[in-house]
């Protein structure tokens, strides 16, 4: 799967060097999924693009802006998230946890009160 990822990253690059449209995403996915293509070409900094990072994955770059890296690391445990990166659930060293959702609806303020522990109401 990651191999088919990169493939369609890399091509997308390709495009938009060339001033070209990607159409179709989706159906380069699939096709490269069930064809197991592999990329001709990688850069690990493609994937510095906020474009191809999950909703956990922009939370964390987020906290880390709001909150420093130092403190964030130690807050936050984990984000999971469903294979597609369509729901994530974040989980506090306080053992708390929260649907990114809610989060969404609260300030940075507020999370990290939650996060510490005592932030009560939940939007």
């Amino acid at each position: 799967m990651e191999d088919a990822l990169r493939t369609t990253i890399s091509y997308w690059h390709w495009k938009k060097s060339n001033g070209e449209d990607f159409d179709a995403p989706n159906n380069f996915l699939i096709k490269a999924l069930k064809e197991n293509w592999h990329p001709y070409k990688w850069d690990d900094k493609w994937m510095e693009n906020q474009m191809f990072k999950s909703e956990g994955m922009k939370s964390w770059d987020e906290a880390e802006v709001h909150w420093g890296k130092d403190q964030r690391n130690y807050l936050v445990v984990d984000i999971q998230e469903t294979i597609i990166g369509t729901r994530a659930t974040i989980i506090f060293r306080s053992g708390k946890s929260i649907d990114l959702r809610k989060v969404s609806r609260m300030t940075w303020e507020e999370l990290l009160e939650y996060a510490e522990g005592g932030y009560r109401k939940l939007c």
